[in-house]
């Protein structure tokens, strides 16, 4: 739908302004009395969250990243899916997926009050699609803003064979620094160490801090997650639902140099806490059954 039809389409929402932006991309643009976020068509992509009188954003973006049609947003919360990370049958395919490649379709905007604006997008499969993944889908994710940023995505089979999924919402979460950031909630959990190999489960023992690139997957956790954070002053916290993997990741500073759409110190003031079904985690849907995994965000 063109930019035009969606303003006329949703003209009598308020909190809402749609228009095209960076590489000419139609982004919404929400504001009520809670809050603000901007979100980009292009793979339903959330790219800023900040409730009311909060001086930071809550999500990092990098200004190095790529505003074009088929490229990948760096920052903020992109869609992983129908596979997080390089796809395991064929290393040619997009990493972590196409549902953020992919123009999805606005369906409604609603306004309960004049705190809270809810977006419901989705996406289907198509001839893009099925080239990269030979399957009937409907994706579904709705965006609640208000006090809090509630994200929830849903996962429906449409065809007539099962499929297996791996999903994350890769949250990239605004810090003052790296140093003076901990990570709480996944203490003694189960991790896989990617960085080393991810060759064998390590346990957790207390608080993640960062000294050097950190890129684990903690399996069969379900509990929230806190990123404390003294340079800002403030904890985020990151509630889960049917998510029973989270991912923690950091690039540090030679992967930063070696990212194009990173800069060389954006390590510093970035960290991505997923939520996330990934490796074991796995999720096997059947025809016309669903699956939804979503978080709730807030300080």
């Amino acid at each position: 739908m063109k930019i035009e039809d969606l303003q006329e389409k949703f003209k009598n929402c308020t909190s809402v302004k749609i228009s095209a932006d960076a590489g000419d991309l139609p982004f919404i643009h929400v504001k009520n009395k809670s809050a603000s976020a901007q979100i980009c068509i292009q793979g339903a992509h959330v790219m800023h969250y900040q409730p009311e009188g909060e001086k930071k954003d809550i999500l990092w973006m990098c200004c190095n990243s790529y505003f074009e049609k088929g490229k990948p947003i760096r920052g903020g919360i992109p869609v992983c899916w129908p596979w997080f990370g390089p796809n395991m049958d064929a290393e040619n395919l997009p990493a972590h997926g196409f549902a953020r490649l992919m123009f999805w379709t606005l369906d409604s905007i609603q306004e309960p009050d004049e705190n809270c604006t809810i977006l419901h997008l989705s996406l289907n499969d198509n001839d893009f699609s099925r080239k990269l993944w030979n399957y009937s889908f409907h994706l579904e994710i709705e965006i609640q803003i208000g006090k809090t940023l509630a994200v929830q995505l849903i996962s429906k089979n449409t065809g007539d064979k099962s499929f297996l999924i791996t999903e994350a919402l890769h949250s990239y979460f605004n810090i003052g620094n790296i140093a003076n950031v901990a990570v709480k909630g996944l203490e003694s959990a189960l991790y896989l160490n990617k960085v080393e190999g991810a060759n064998s489960m390590i346990k957790q023992k207390g608080a993640i801090t960062f000294n050097a690139e950190f890129d684990s997957v903690f399996s069969q956790c379900k509990q929230p997650i806190h990123i404390v954070d003294t340079f800002f002053n403030r904890t985020i916290t990151v509630e889960k639902k049917n998510s029973n993997s989270t991912i923690v990741w950091n690039p540090w500073i030679a992967k930063s140099k070696r990212m194009p759409d990173f800069t060389p110190d954006s390590y510093l003031t970035m960290v991505c806490v997923e939520t996330a079904n990934v490796l074991s985690d796995a999720i096997k849907i059947e025809p016309g059954k669903e699956q939804s995994m979503g978080m709730i965000i807030h300080l």
